[in-house]
């Protein structure tokens, strides 16, 4: 499901177990982001790219069976903060750019159903709306 700027600001005020994902990578979180957001790449959350430095990941993490890895997601959200009850906006800086698509997708397929991507180029709305960038 997709949020707009002002669906975000609203869980802000309400939502107490909202937890706020920014995709991007470390060095455009750290340069700016939303405030109280916190950062897992996109990129860690799927298989390294066949090559080293030839873009980005593309895999979902599978046990040896070749099922999904559930157990090193529910790690990762876990050391997170994230619970199943946790209310959960994951943005980017491209509209549809796997680095949110794919986190909000795995949250999806793990039961986190108050899941939620903000919507548009996600960071770059956010601005556009004379929104505070920590």
């Amino acid at each position: 499901s997709f949020l707009n700027v002002e669906q975000l600001l609203q869980l802000q005020a309400n939502d107490a177990s909202l937890v706020i994902i920014d995709a991007r990578p470390a060095d455009q979180y750290a340069a700016g982001h939303i405030p109280g957001a916190i950062n897992l790449p996109g990129a860690i959350w799927r298989t390294p790219s066949a090559k080293p430095g030839k873009g980005d990941s593309q895999y979902f993490f599978r046990t040896e069976s070749g099922s999904p890895d559930v157990a090193r997601y529910e790690k990762l959200l876990s050391e997170a903060g994230l619970t199943r009850e946790s209310t959960v906006v994951v943005y980017g800086d491209h509209a549809g750019k796997t680095d949110g698509s794919v986190p909000l997708q795995i949250l999806r397929w793990l039961g986190h159903e108050k899941s939620f991507f903000l919507d548009g180029l996600g960071f770059e709305q956010w601005k556009a709306a004379g929104q505070p960038v920590s």
